[in-house]
């Protein structure tokens, strides 16, 4: 295990009761297949979500990229606009 990744891991995986042998064990078995490494992504991508619900509530739905995207521009736009005003008072 690299040193500096250790010592993150070491105090994460103890907070959960999760023996480090193991842990590397099973990342090592992922990291060696492109399958493995598909379905954890999807599994990490599920558990994100479910946490965000989770926290954010039940009315809660993930945003699209376009989504996403879309709503970024309007507030820079926003922010544009605030800004230029400041500079017209300046």
């Amino acid at each position: 295990m690299q040193k500096s990744k250790g010592v993150v891991h070491v105090g994460t995986l103890d907070c959960l009761g999760i023996d480090v042998a193991l842990y590397d064990k099973s990342t090592k078995a992922i990291n060696e297949s492109p399958e493995m490494q598909q379905r954890a992504k999807e599994t990490m991508a599920r558990i994100e979500v479910a946490e965000r619900s989770r926290l954010m509530g039940e009315g809660y739905t993930p945003m699209t990229r376009e989504v996403t995207i879309e709503r970024i521009k309007k507030i820079e736009d926003k922010k544009s606009e605030f800004v230029a005003g400041i500079m017209v008072l300046a």
